[in-house]
């Protein structure tokens, strides 16, 4: 049995007070993310030492104990969380969230929470979900995931030793090292060419394990000075707080930046333990360190859910007082569970003596997770097409007065809440899921970009190219219909948060840098492309413009050619989108106690550089935003319906109804042949 290490329950008590202030107040450690750093070096020292000691001693290692031993640990209380998650999620949480909390339930349940965060980071619009009640399990399964990978090719590597007669020790250590130094050149590689997804990859986190686990096979050189060793560990500790304090959401992590805590947890774990008053080990020795150090898984599984749980409850933000009654519950509720569930489970006489047993637990509750996830989640689906089908109907009503029609079919009360608005429904609306923006046939050509098909696909009296951004996608509805009508063809060239006419500039964080090189590249694509396309008479842009910062002299000298080769130029003005991008349309909405006109408000004004420059060489302008706007006062429910699915991309079904209105520009707008 090994000897407990209060030096590295001191370190585990300082990366989860990281983590939890960061989350409950982030601008006090705006770098305290690096505490889930922190607890990887750990995991990977602790548990490589484990395993080699078994090594040592038996020359093997029995995968289905250790399994068993970490089920214990680690599931029951994990369980208890996300069921408490679960029960969370459907007594407080806003009914449009609801659906994307469960799903993540499911997700964490099973130890892949990670892969689907990394999935929906590439995603431009669903990066900016707001965060569920269990998206901190995403470290946990990373963890589990080194848990069931590193013991498999410890065994591998044994078996190829014994086959080449090699010494054991020495070929576990030198494949560590060789995991330590290909993971972390991925590392380095991915944060800067793939951020969006490299933060959750467990291959880009491996070698934050791997820096703990080469601790064991280094030799045990002690440091007699107890100056010089007070010294060393004050410098290690000092390049974690560092890191903590100096780094922020911008920062490109896990990349080079993830070196300087991790280098310093691990040599903070190398050096040991001290009894020397003047270290910091020594402080880590005090009760209430000790007391968070062994609480500190449990710390980590209550406190996110309870700050989430927080503000969906009462309406309110969490402050400082709130923060620290959040504080308070998050320990009460680890030191219980540590108390009551951690450790009768862990222990040899708890409930789980057997394997059989064990695995039969962690089995049970993975499918109950799965089975109460995904049968919510049907339910959901099943509610919005039965919602779907009756909303159909409404849309198909172009003289009535659901949505958009509501505005030209001298309908009272446009804007008032009525039986068909569903915030829920309309959270799910999403144009990329729905309609044409799922549906339509699209091109991949080799010398060019993707595009896709709306309206008359085969016999056209006239073709046009629809460019922009997913201010262009959330539009495709609407013009498949008013194009199918007039038979045009449309060839739609969209790429999320690229508007076509991006010009080439620095800016200071590694995933904005990437997002606008590509943006630059397909641009200059698409602009190509559409020049260089002799069936094409005009060209529409459509764009969230004031996000971007081209200005209106780019973009005219980008827009000549397609004057030079006679396409006649339209623009849209951008939706208004909510008054900032926290606050998102259906939970406004749901949250609102107002029956006429819920969550309207004023608009400011925004440049737009794309309207402004195709004015400037003579072409058209269509005011979009005159039918989302009265005058300055814009809404969010329009005709019985959310306009908008997020905070600024419209909701397919309020989409279709502009359609009527849409054709009638395109006619006004098109060129008199």
């Amino acid at each position: 049995m090994a000897t407990k290490r209060l030096d590295i329950q001191g370190l585990r008590a300082l990366a989860v007070a990281l983590v939890v202030v960061y989350h409950v107040w982030p601008s006090a450690i705006p770098g305290g993310y690096i505490g889930v750093d922190i607890f990887f070096v750990i995991s990977g020292y602790l548990i490589t030492a484990h395993l080699m000691r078994e090594v040592i001693s038996t020359e093997r290692v029995i995968l289905s104990r250790f399994w068993a031993r970490r089920i214990r640990r680690l599931l029951p209380a994990a369980f208890l969380v996300l069921g408490a998650s679960f029960a969370l999620a459907l007594l407080v949480t806003p009914g449009a969230m609801l659906k994307q909390n469960i799903q993540e339930i499911g997700a964490a349940a099973v130890y892949g929470l990670n892969w689907l965060l990394a999935a929906n980071s590439v995603d431009y619009l669903a990066a900016d979900n707001a965060p569920s009640l269990v998206q901190h399990y995403w470290s946990l399964s990373v963890e589990e995931q080194f848990y069931i990978l590193w013991p498999l090719l410890i065994v591998a590597v044994l078996a190829v030793a014994r086959r080449l007669k090699r010494d054991q020790t020495r070929s576990i250590g030198i494949t560590l090292a060789i995991v330590f130094i290909v993971s972390l050149g991925l590392s380095i590689w991915w944060t800067t060419s793939h951020p969006s997804t490299a933060y959750f990859a467990t291959p880009v986190r491996a070698w934050q394990f791997a820096a703990g686990g080469l601790l064991v096979f280094l030799p045990q050189v002690r440091v007699r000075s107890q100056a010089l060793f007070a010294l060393l560990s004050w410098i290690a500790l000092s390049a974690v707080c560092l890191a903590a304090f100096s780094f922020d959401s911008g920062t490109a992590f896990p990349g080079v930046a993830a070196l300087l805590p991790v280098l310093g947890s691990a040599a903070l774990i190398y050096l040991g333990d001290s009894s020397s008053t003047w270290t910091p080990q020594f402080m880590a020795k005090h009760g209430i360190v000790q007391f968070l150090g062994d609480n500190s898984y449990a710390i980590y599984l209550w406190h996110w859910p309870l700050i989430l749980a927080y503000p969906a409850a009462t309406g309110r933000l969490v402050g400082p007082k709130s923060g620290m009654v959040i504080l308070v519950a998050t320990v009460a509720l680890a030191w219980a569970t540590q108390r009551f569930i951690e450790t009768p489970f862990r222990s040899s006489s708890g409930a789980l003596r057997t394997n059989v047993r064990t695995y039969s637990f962690m089995a049970t509750g993975m499918v109950v997770c799965l089975v109460a996830s995904l049968g919510i989640s049907q339910l959901y689906t099943s509610s919005d097409e039965r919602f779907e089908a009756s909303i159909q109907r409404a849309v198909a009503q172009t003289d009535g007065c659901f949505g958009a029609y509501a505005l030209d079919n001298d309908c009272a009360s446009a804007y008032d809440r009525t039986d068909t608005v569903n915030p829920a429904y309309s959270a799910s609306d999403i144009y990329w899921e729905r309609g044409e923006g799922a549906d339509a046939p699209c091109e991949v050509p080799e010398d060019g970009p993707k595009y896709c098909v709306l309206g008359e696909r085969d016999d056209p009296t006239k073709t046009v190219a629809l460019v922009g951004d997913s201010h262009s996608h959330h539009l495709w509805d609407p013009f498949h219909i008013a194009a199918a009508e007039l038979g045009w063809r449309v060839i739609a060239y969209q790429s999320s948060g690229c508007s076509g006419f991006d010009v080439p500039r620095r800016v200071a964080n590694a995933d904005d840098q990437s997002r606008l090189d590509a943006c630059v590249a397909w641009g200059d694509d698409v602009r190509a492309a559409v020049v260089n396309d002799v069936d094409i008479d005009a060209a529409i842009f459509s764009n969230r413009a004031h996000t971007k910062k081209t200005d209106t002299s780019a973009a005219v000298k980008m827009l000549k050619p397609f004057e030079e080769a006679g396409i006649s130029l339209t623009a849209l003005t951008d939706v208004p989108g909510m008054p900032n991008d926290e606050i998102k349309a259906p939970t406004c909405v749901e949250a609102s106690a107002e029956t006429t006109d819920p969550c309207a408000w004023d608009l400011t004004e925004r440049s737009n550089f794309i309207v402004s420059a195709v004015a400037e060489t003579g072409g058209q302008i269509i005011d979009l935003g005159s039918r989302l706007c009265t005058g300055n006062r814009c809404h969010a429910v329009i005709g019985g319906t959310i306009v908008y699915m997020d905070s600024n991309h419209l909701a397919t079904t309020f989409a279709r109804t502009l359609a009527p209105w849409l054709e009638e520009k395109l006619v006004a707008s098109s060129p008199r042949s």
